[in-house]
């Protein structure tokens, strides 16, 4: 026997397929995709139970429980309880709550002043959206970016791993980063470990640093076509070692030479500079720290990793 939830994934898919077949009255503003749920949300303010089918811009709102939006392009997105967005055809505005991506190649959450796409076919994540400008980003499976309004690349966050992000004054504000000073193909460059970034720089007084761990301080700029999701080029107005060597395994990681410094005392070095490398970064205007209490602090929604239903195309 068929169950209530197959019946109405059954009725969403024969109602996507309705305007389509209605002709040219629908030309103007054919349906996107669908949303399904166990139990009733809002569709641009109307109540409705079950499913609905889902034209550009429309606002989803759930209540008490999850909802399921499948697009036509192949894009994913699972929207838990009490989270409101607004749905594009290549896009999705997250305007509070959370939502579980599971997304074509091209898609983007934006995420107050953050936008969220996936950084290879087949990546997977949690995005949450608090206070409207504190954004979660949580790497389930392959790796996400995330990038500001501006196209510049923030970070790359690694499956396994969570990020909170905060704005700070804004793209004008100090960028503040740490971690290995590295040189590959003639241009030196920082290999942040936190936000799994590698920056090139330009400034003085970097070169007598190479194959050490570093903090510098600078502006970011883009390098590349503005709005391409492009890694900043940083220019250093401070530079300050933090410990003398251990870059061996980060310059073999992205094929650039670590320089002739010798290894140093983590502890030591890290003591006598007063900081703690690693822990926050900003880049372009935007805090980045670990999640307190890891992947797991960002929740999980009932039936995460289900197979949404198929959309005919």
């Amino acid at each position: 026997m068929p169950t209530k939830r197959n019946l109405l994934i059954l009725l969403a898919q024969l109602a996507l397929l309705l305007p389509f077949a209605a002709g040219p009255a629908f030309s103007g503003n054919p349906a996107i995709g669908l949303a399904v749920s166990s139990g009733s949300f809002e569709v641009n303010h109307s109540r409705v139970a079950g499913s609905a089918t889902l034209f550009d811009g429309a606002t989803v709102e759930t209540t008490n429980s999850n909802s399921d939006i499948q697009l036509q392009t192949g894009a994913r997105v699972r929207l838990s309880p009490w989270t409101r967005a607004e749905v594009f055809a290549a896009r999705l505005v997250l305007q509070a709550g959370l939502s579980a991506l599971d997304s074509a190649p091209g898609f983007v959450v934006e995420a107050g002043p953050l936008h969220v796409s996936p950084g290879e076919a087949g990546a997977a994540g949690r995005i949450r959206l608090t206070d409207g400008s504190k954004v979660t980003v949580a790497a389930l499976r392959g790796t996400l970016q995330v990038s500001n309004t501006s196209g510049l690349l923030l970070a790359r966050v690694a499956a396994g791993t969570s990020l909170d992000f905060h704005p700070e004054d804004g793209p004008g504000a100090a960028t503040r980063v740490t971690g290995c000073l590295l040189e590959k193909a003639g241009s030196i460059m920082i290999a942040e470990q936190l936000t799994g970034m590698v920056m090139q720089l330009d400034g003085a007084g970097l070169r007598q640093e190479l194959g050490n761990r570093v903090e510098i301080v600078g502006t970011a700029e883009s390098a590349g076509t503005p709005g391409a999701n492009t890694a900043p080029r940083i220019r250093v107005a401070a530079i300050r070692r933090i410990e003398q060597g251990g870059c061996g395994s980060a310059a073999k990681k992205i094929g650039a030479a670590a320089g002739g410094a010798a290894a140093g005392g983590a502890a030591a070095a890290a003591a006598a500079s007063g900081i703690a490398w690693g822990t926050v970064a900003i880049i372009g205007g935007v805090a980045a720290a670990a999640t307190v209490g890891g992947l797991a602090a960002t929740g999980s929604l009932p039936g995460e990793g289900d197979s949404p239903p198929a959309v005919s195309r």
